[in-house]
Parts: structure tokens; C-alpha cells; sequence
């Protein structure tokens, strides 16, 4: 009888908590119940600064690979439209075929090109100023991603604008040569 009651008392509970185990008599369990929160790492914080540190070069290079990708796609773009343009201007336009709303498109590309202009520019800081030392990193990075998703956004818009102006001069060149060959078969066909 006496065993069965120091075994009962000094009964041994293994409690995991966090990872940890405690062991507790059941006289301690009813009295001192365990505390159910998960011990706190001091230690996290430094660890994640730690490792931001040691990739923050990369970080870097990445955000200045997006920006320099955004910095080409940009310029094959403006090439594009003065390729076009300077199509309209010195082939077209001397034989008399214009494009109705020329004006409005070119207006429109250039709003678009500013738009895309603006929204590099704020990337490029974004992407200058990273710094694990500064307070909240992961913030600085979802700033980055927000401002690049305006850039995409502009680079869509920029297309679409440059598209539309390709478009409208090429279907007025298609007009052009269509009416060129057909007076051209009536006069062929007249001389013989």
C-alpha cells in the first residue's frame, strides 16, 4: 500500500511543450499547471538580420536585374516607335496616305512612355536604398514589389499604346498598297 502511494505522488508526467520536456509529479501538475504560450527566441530577430545581411548583395543584384530589364524592354520599345514613326513621316506621308488619329496615338505612346518613365525612376530607389540594416527590411522589399508591379503595369500600357500606333500606320500602308496595285492593273491593263 505504502509503494502504491509514493508510485501515485511521484507519479512522472513528460509534458512537450516547444520542443522541451518537463517533467512534472502530479502534485505539481495540480497545483502548477504548465503554461500553455511557446517560449519566445530572443535570438529569431538577430538570426533573420543575420541572414538578410548575408544576402543582401543578392537582394541587391536581383532588384538591379528587374530594373535594368525594365530599362531594356523600354528602349526596344522606343526604338519601335520611332522606327514608325519616322515610316509614317518620310514614307507615307509624302504620298499622301495618313492615319486619321496619328496625332492622338503618338500623344497617347508618349503619355505611356511618361507613365513608364515615372515608375522606373521610383524603382530605381526602391532598389538603391535596400538595407537589412534598416528597421523593417521585409517592408523596404514589399515596397520594392508594389512599385515593380506599377512598372509592369506601365510596360503593359506602353505596349498596348505602341501597338495600336504600329497598327494604325500599317493598315494605312496595306490601304496605300492595295490602291497602288489596283492602279497599277488598271494602267497595265489599258496599255495593252
Amino acid at each position: 500500500m505504502r509503494l502504491h502511494q509514493i508510485l501515485t505522488q511521484s507519479l512522472v508526467m513528460l509534458v512537450l511543450v516547444g520542443g522541451v520536456a518537463f517533467a512534472y509529479t502530479t502534485n505539481q501538475m495540480q497545483t502548477n499547471p504548465p503554461a500553455q504560450t511557446k517560449p519566445v527566441d530572443q535570438n529569431k530577430g538577430n538570426s533573420v538580420q543575420a541572414i538578410c545581411k548575408a544576402r543582401e548583395n543578392i537582394i541587391k543584384k536581383r532588384l538591379q536585374s528587374f530594373t535594368t530589364l525594365a530599362e531594356t524592354i523600354e528602349r526596344n520599345f522606343d526604338r519601335l516607335v520611332g522606327r514608325v514613326k519616322s515610316y509614317y513621316e518620310n514614307k507615307l506621308a509624302p504620298k499622301g496616305v495618313t492615319v486619321s488619329n496619328y496625332s492622338e496615338l503618338l500623344a497617347n505612346v508618349n503619355s505611356k512612355r511618361g507613365n513608364v518613365e515615372s515608375a522606373l525612376s521610383d524603382l530605381k530607389i526602391s532598389a538603391n536604398s535596400f538595407s537589412c540594416g534598416s528597421a523593417d527590411p521585409k517592408s523596404e522589399l514589399n515596397t520594392f514589389r508594389e512599385k515593380a508591379q506599377v512598372l509592369i503595369k506601365a510596360l503593359k500600357e506602353y505596349k498596348t499604346a505602341v501597338k495600336d500606333l504600329l497598327v494604325a500606320v500599317k493598315t494605312a500602308s496595306a490601304k496605300m498598297d492595295k490602291s497602288s496595285s489596283s492602279n497599277q492593273g488598271t494602267q497595265g491593263g489599258s496599255n495593252q
